[in-house]
């Protein structure tokens, strides 16, 4: 799962021919620190691909500054900022192996996107912490999909194996299709207590990949975490809240995964679609 250095300069500018957004830049710096024998300015290639792919869902005028350090525990993202102002990231990814670089940052960010902040503001916002880790996670495997996309065969092959391995995972395969009605009132209790437990996060990303597939229902999770009022009690007003700050034309994402959960009918599909038309895919 390693990339030549050679290799890797021609992947950044097969990847730098897509256009950039004009606002909601993320600015990376990487720490000058030990990553294993991956050199600062290979590690940024990826770190700003990676930001690229993320950060397509998230309008926002104000680039984000984002400084990426090593850690020999679990990733994460620092509640307090750096003394410039920049969010800290925390990666456990080391040497050439691109593919966890990208997982792993893309997790994090999705917790910056999402207003993770909220969790400082307001200690009973994490009740429903382990929602917004199962979108983190589910953003990590969709930014391995676009890496491997949008290269060549031999150099986004990394990303594609890293992307299989993860999915190919057990407990991952056995959460698709799973009725989420259900699988939420066995779970969400020991959710709520402890919202870090990978396999249920990951069960619950599974279904995200499926429910939201295609770009445009993606954009939906702009809208998640941003009112500064404590979040309601219940995970279904929780969604409700939600779908109400999201724009019109965005709702339907919302509203399908309501329903997936128990909580509201299904959006009708556009006419084209029930027709035989197909629906977006990665």
């Amino acid at each position: 799962m390693k990339l030549l250095g050679s290799a890797l300069a021609a992947f950044a500018l097969v990847l730098a021919a897509a256009p950039a957004r004009a606002t909601g830049a993320i600015e990376v710096r990487v720490a000058d620190a030990d990553w294993g024998e991956a050199d600062h300015a290979r590690i940024m290639v990826v770190l700003e691909d990676t930001a690229r792919e993320v950060q397509r869902f998230f309008p926002g005028e104000a680039p984000l500054r984002v400084l990426v350090s090593p850690t020999s525990r679990v990733p994460m993202v620092l509640f307090e900022r750096t003394p410039q102002g920049e969010h800290h990231v925390l990666l456990r990814a080391r040497g050439t192996n691109w593919a966890h670089y990208a997982y792993e940052f893309a997790h994090e960010l999705g917790h910056i996107l999402t207003n993770y902040g909220q969790h400082v503001r307001d200690p009973h916002a994490a009740r429903h912490q382990w929602f917004e880790e199962a979108v983190c996670e589910m953003l990590s495997v969709y930014a391995l999909r676009r890496l491997a996309a949008r290269a060549p065969d031999d150099l986004g092959a990394p990303y594609a194996g890293f992307a299989d391995l993860v999915l190919s995972e057990p407990h991952r395969r056995a959460a698709l299709g799973v009725d989420l009605a259900s699988w939420l009132q066995a779970n969400e209790a020991a959710l709520r207590a402890d919202p870090y437990q990978r396999a249920r996060n990951e069960a619950v990303a599974m279904r995200l990949l499926e429910i939201l597939a295609g770009d445009s229902r993606l954009r939906a999770l702009a809208y998640l975490n941003v009112s500064d009022t404590p979040p309601p009690a219940s995970f279904r007003d929780y969604l409700a809240e939600w779908r109400a700050r999201t724009p019109l034309a965005l709702q339907p994402a919302v509203t399908d995964l309501m329903a997936e959960f128990g909580f509201a009918e299904k959006e009708k599909p556009p006419a084209a679609l029930a027709a035989g038309g197909t629906t977006p895919s990665y």
